[in-house]
């Protein structure tokens, strides 16, 4: 396999090592600010012809206990689940939770792992969605003594962060504790974007922060593509504007975009059918925390296959 990389569209030296115990393709680190764009292009050779998740599922079932003729029957079906994973509910009384998780995992690039803290007592719950299956989430914990629902399309990233004293959710590059800074949550729009959500889109979309310490953000989808635009040179099809006092009120959880747009804090501009399309497709989830005792998440992974916590 070729690897070869770009930092900023322009090309970037790197060196790549193949380990194929685990495996994992390591590639040399470069130097990165929030605002860079790094992309790395493989090129499989000609012979290379099987998807590798159909390779890792394969790897997996060998190695799964289970009776001899579900295992080949499952193993012969491998290739179809693949292509439909709704087919997996034949398997879900013959497989355990971990097995089926596993498999869901690496056919979507969708799930979750938990892990300990590294500096203090508790836990991280990671989730992710490379990809942009179609699974979705819901949240439910208590704010307070009131109840909270949070749901929608799982984002490429976001993690609960749970301790004794409270579970507190992040998305995308927002930081587990403390505010996060206009700066960074400008940084982080193409991550906000879910691609299957957005659908077919061609457009280009400014946020605007109005005042004194005044700046614009310009976000380009093009050809399934989310990236920032460095160099606004065009004039966007629809722009956000907001005053950076209620910009950061938004993104860190004190405010909703219904709030401020009732009391025209928040301003729309151009083509109020693509912000309205974005709107389901874009997240702004701030922060948040939770009664650490009373709360539940649950994954949906094209409507069949789910999974919830803390049940595990």
């Amino acid at each position: 396999t070729a690897v070869s990389a770009t930092i900023n569209d322009k090309k970037a030296s790197i060196t790549a090592e193949y380990d194929s115990q685990w495996p994992a393709l390591r590639v040399t680190a470069v130097p990165l600010t929030p605002a860079d764009s790094l992309t790395i292009t493989l090129t499989p050779t000609a012979h290379q012809t099987d998807d590798p998740r159909l390779i890792r599922c394969r790897q997996m079932v060998r190695a799964f206990h289970l009776d001899t003729w579900v295992k080949q029957h499952l193993y012969n079906h491998l290739p179809d689940l693949i292509a439909d994973p709704t087919g997996l509910e034949e398997y879900e009384l013959t497989l355990t939770p971990g097995q089926l998780r596993a498999l869901v995992e690496v056919i979507s690039g969708a799930g979750w792992h938990r892990r300990p803290l590294r500096h203090t007592d508790g836990e991280a719950i990671i989730l992710w969605n490379n990809e942009g299956a179609d699974m979705r989430y819901k949240l439910t914990a208590l704010a307070g003594s009131r109840p909270h629902i949070q749901k929608g399309p799982l984002p490429r990233f976001a993690c609960l962060t749970l301790t004794d004293d409270a579970l507190t959710v992040h998305v995308g590059a927002q930081l587990a504790q403390g505010q996060i800074t206009l700066d960074n949550w400008l940084a982080s729009l193409p991550d906000r974007v879910n691609l299957a959500q957005a659908g077919a889109v061609n457009a280009v979309v400014q946020f605007q922060v109005t005042g004194e310490n005044g700046r614009n953000a310009e976000l380009v989808l093009e050809n399934g593509r989310v990236t920032l635009n460095p160099d606004p040179d065009q004039p966007p099809d629809a722009a956000i504007a907001a005053a950076e006092p209620d910009w950061l009120a938004l993104i860190n959880g004190r405010k909703t975009p219904e709030d401020l747009f009732v009391q025209g804090k928040l301003h729309l501009s151009g083509d109020m059918a693509l912000i309205l399309k974005l709107a389901e497709a874009f997240t702004i989830t701030p922060p948040g925390q939770f009664h650490p005792d009373r709360w539940r998440l649950t994954l949906h992974y094209q409507d069949s296959l789910y999974k919830c916590l803390p049940d595990e």
